[in-house]
């Protein structure tokens, strides 16, 4: 991981520049409601940033004693540096202090560098969703966090 990384909670105040990097990450997708997790007691979400910019973001959906992981991205030139790993570590601490037992997350099946990392992660392989991406299917998978 880059040394000069700091991971902290998202504020609304992080919104302009998480909408740039998720469409630097996406491409083509931008999550509309990020105006409305960021305020949520719902959704826990955060930041990794270096030296004051954003490279990465990670964000759940808390549901009483469940949450889903909604996204998770990292600017392209700088995956495989340990920052996802670092954003999920912290995420995952904080839906433990919120109560969470269980996390969910699906991924796409020919994304074998996410399937690899969450299974570093301590996820295993829970249901198959045919078909969730057009062509391609969802690797649902599961990770008890108590």
């Amino acid at each position: 991981m880059l040394k000069s990384i700091n991971i902290r909670k998202c504020s609304i105040l992080d919104l302009e520049k998480l909408k740039e990097l998720e469409l630097v990450c996406f491409q083509d997708h931008f999550h509309e409601n990020f105006n409305f997790v960021l305020k949520s007691k719902n959704y826990s979400y955060f930041l990794a940033e270096e030296v004051g910019r954003i490279v990465g973001y990670a964000g759940a959906s808390i549901l009483y004693d469940e949450s889903e992981l909604q996204y998770i991205a990292t600017l392209p030139s700088l995956r495989r540096n340990g920052i996802a790993k670092a954003l999920m570590a912290v995420l995952v601490e904080d839906l433990i202090k919120k109560g969470v037992n269980k996390m969910y997350l699906e991924v796409k099946e020919d994304n074998a560098p996410a399937i690899s990392l969450y299974k570093k992660l301590g996820f295993i392989i829970y249901n198959v969703r045919k078909k969730y991406y057009g062509d391609k299917d969802a690797i649902v998978m599961v990770k008890l966090l108590k």
